[in-house]
């Protein structure tokens, strides 16, 4: 791992002192049906319609013009019956999110989005104001691929966002915090290059307090900012591949089909009975966690 940035001693979070509050091995995938509101994972964002005319609003991000949309096996597209589209599989206790290229009947009904792909998101079963929140993953290679491991609001809105990790196929991951400041937005965070990224599991973590965040990689801090003004509410988990668009840019020739973000764990941790975790009584090693898998 190259790019870690030099300054005051490293923090390190002991994880058996922290409650553990949430926690996926992905022995199987929990779906969330909003007709039962049962299920762990929801498959569209909060904002937007649903279902029908303009449920695309709800499975793509427009504003950063993203190539994808995000489907799953019950979704009906423009239409009214389940395109059957499965961008979820579960294997030996490792969640994969597929993207790949919507066939020309699928994409009549996708609202000619080009590309297919997953979504998973907390929304409806957990959220929680500052912890330690961590995956386990290895992320895709290829052009225009944007996986990302984050946290949204539950009040809705945006900013503030806290992105654990973000990667657009290749070996380098950034880590941000987006906020308000001065009318607009702001951001603050880090780029990393992590030797393998794509190729072996690596550990990807976030430590938010009420004063700082804190980013990790396979244990070890990579960078820390103070927390925003607007990040003290409580926030949900979303696991996501996405394809294209402004940040990533477009796939092109070379991008292999199709693409998979691999997600060994998700485990979140409160921060016990103080909302500050830099003090000594948290102190020590915060383990990579999980067997290895390559």
């Amino acid at each position: 791992m190259k790019g870690a940035p030099a300054g005051p001693c490293e923090l390190r979070v002991r994880l058996g002192l922290l409650p553990l509050t949430f926690a996926d091995e992905f022995d199987a995938l929990s779906l969330y049906d909003a007709r039962t509101r049962r299920g762990r994972w929801k498959t569209s964002f909060a904002h937007g319609p649903q279902r029908g005319a303009m449920a695309w609003d709800s499975r793509t991000l427009k504003g950063n013009h993203e190539r994808q949309i995000y489907v799953d096996p019950a979704f009906p597209g423009s239409g009214f019956m389940p395109l059957g589209l499965n961008p979820f599989a579960v294997s030996q206790g490792i969640l994969s999110i597929k993207a790949e290229p919507t066939t020309p009947k699928a994409k009549d009904q996708l609202w000619r989005f080009g590309y297919a792909s997953g979504l998973l998101t907390s929304q409806p079963s957990f959220s929680q104001r500052y912890g330690y929140f961590e995956l386990r993953a290895k992320l895709p290679r290829g052009k225009g691929l944007w996986p990302a491991f984050w946290l949204l609001p539950s009040r809705g809105g945006w900013p503030p966002e806290l992105d654990v990790l973000e990667q657009t196929g290749g070996d380098v991951v950034l880590q941000t915090a987006h906020f308000a400041k001065g009318g607009g937005p702001a951001e603050v965070g880090h780029k990393t290059t992590v030797e393998g990224a794509t190729t072996a599991f690596h550990t990807y973590g976030a430590l938010w307090t009420a004063q700082r965040i804190i980013w990790f990689i396979d244990g070890e801090q990579t960078a820390a900012a103070p927390t925003p003004p607007d990040m003290h509410g409580t926030m949900y988990l979303l696991l996501n591949l996405a394809v294209g668009g402004s940040f990533a840019g477009d796939p092109d020739p070379t991008t292999p089909w199709p693409a998979h973000f691999e997600i060994d764990y998700v485990r979140a941790y409160g921060l016990a009975e103080t909302p500050d975790s830099e003090s000594p009584r948290h102190a020590g090693t915060l383990p990579s966690g999980g067997a290895d898998r390559d």
